[in-house]
């Protein structure tokens, strides 16, 4: 507004510093509207310009693991690295909030991946979690945008968290070994399950697995005479075909030898 510029002018003379405008886009906004463009695609390609800008400094961000004391306690941040670490830390507990947001959603899933093997383990579990035993991830739709490492770190997670309830040994309420079976609840049971359903459930698959295995004494037995004759058979093969080239070899080298001595009578005849 035109009677804040006197209040403006005064406080960069006192202070000797220059103030910042507020930004007011309703002439652009307006302009644009005149050329035909909504206000909704404007703040979208704004969004969307900010989103990228975003991004592409979490990719450029510097990352090394952070150092801690021997009680846990990060110590100062004193490298480049440790400092994007912090940052990417920071910027991960403020976009989780968001992870419902479809438009924000990338933010998130970018800092995921540029965290990578740094990503805490309590975020792994929570995007592990279950809405309940029968049913899928809560954030399955999230999961699915981090790419194959960042999956097996949640399932390895998962898993962990399962195995210490299994092997827990406090006195607290502990899960029973088969949580760890295909019967069990971890991401990585629900994945195999259904595959390993449809294996058993293939009727061509099992009759082939029951050809490698037979089902009496018997018929174990002749079986295994078979082999035995059989590799007999080959052995006694082999033999005889060592025998005639060993005694093929004999008599080219015994033919060369008598030719040898016919050459030599005849070019010394007086001996």
């Amino acid at each position: 507004p035109v009677h804040e510029l006197p209040q403006k002018k005064d406080l960069e003379k006192n202070q000797g510093m220059p103030v910042a405008e507020a930004l007011d886009p309703s002439p652009a906004l307006d302009f644009l509207s005149h050329l035909g463009v909504s206000r909704h695609e404007v703040h979208s390609r704004v969004a969307s310009a900010l989103r990228s800008a975003i991004e592409d400094e979490i990719q450029r961000m510097p990352i090394a693991p952070l150092t801690t004391t021997p009680d846990g306690v990060a110590k100062t941040l004193s490298t480049p690295g440790e400092a994007g670490h912090g940052a990417l830390l920071n910027l991960l507990k403020s976009a989780w909030q968001f992870r419902d947001v479809p438009e924000l959603r990338p933010v998130l899933v970018t800092v995921l991946k540029r965290l990578g093997d740094h990503t805490p383990v309590p975020m792994l579990r929570r995007l592990g979690t279950k809405q309940n035993k029968t049913t899928g991830l809560k954030n399955a739709e999230l999961v699915s945008q981090l790419g194959p490492h960042l999956q097996r770190l949640v399932w390895e997670a998962d898993w962990d968290a399962k195995l210490e309830l299994v092997t827990k040994s406090d006195g607290g309420q502990a899960l029973s070994e088969e949580e760890l079976t295909l019967r069990g609840s971890t991401i990585l049971a629900d994945l195999l399950r259904e595959s390993v359903d449809k294996y058993l459930a293939d009727a061509e698959l099992a009759q082939a697995a029951d050809l490698a295995f037979v089902g009496t004494v018997s018929e174990r037995r002749f079986a295994t005479k078979l082999r035995r004759i059989g590799a007999k058979v080959s052995e006694g093969a082999g033999h005889t075909r060592e025998k005639v080239s060993t005694l093929a070899s004999i008599g080219v080298t015994k033919a060369q030898s008598s030719t040898g001595n016919e050459k030599e009578e005849k070019s010394n005849p007086s001996t």
